[in-house]
């Protein structure tokens, strides 16, 4: 038989609500204390030191895989995640231009220059930007939209 509840029994569906949309800002503000656009570019310039080894040791190798060629641009990526722990693509921004100038003076100094070379040039920029980024869980891709509502 169907349980019957009292009215005082039942739980109130707008305190829930309630109890939702203040747990979804407090996430939110938690989201956005632990970005940090400086730490963010002190992990990318760390990435940046460890893409210098593998740039020197592809140069070394004469290697010429173009898989290869973006590995430094993952490293500086997740460098920047590491450190940064970003969710907002505009804190993101001197993390490919770190990797642009990372790898302009690699294929200038380090590597024997092929004009081929060039193109791969943004799309490694692309690749750590998109590496640099924080993934978020669907608590935090809720507490995202949420705000973003509130802010409109």
């Amino acid at each position: 038989m169907a349980r019957q509840y009292r009215s005082l029994d039942r739980p109130d569906s707008a305190q829930r609500a309630k109890v939702k949309q203040q747990m979804q800002r407090e996430t939110y503000q938690n989201m956005r204390r632990q970005q940090s656009q400086p730490k963010a570019l002190l992990g990318a310039l760390l990435g940046a030191i460890l893409a210098v080894w593998l740039f020197l040791f592809m140069a070394s190798s004469n290697s010429t895989l173009v898989w290869l060629y973006m590995l430094p641009a993952v490293a500086v990526g997740l460098g920047a995640r590491w450190l940064g722990k970003c969710f907002e693509w505009q804190l993101l921004l001197p993390v490919p231009l770190i990797t642009l100038l990372l790898y302009s003076l690699a294929l200038w100094l380090l590597l024997r220059f092929h004009a081929s070379d060039l193109l791969i040039v943004p799309l490694c920029c692309g690749i750590s930007l998109y590496c640099a980024r924080r993934s978020l869980t669907s608590t935090e891709q809720s507490a995202l939209w949420q705000a973003k509502l509130d802010q409109h």
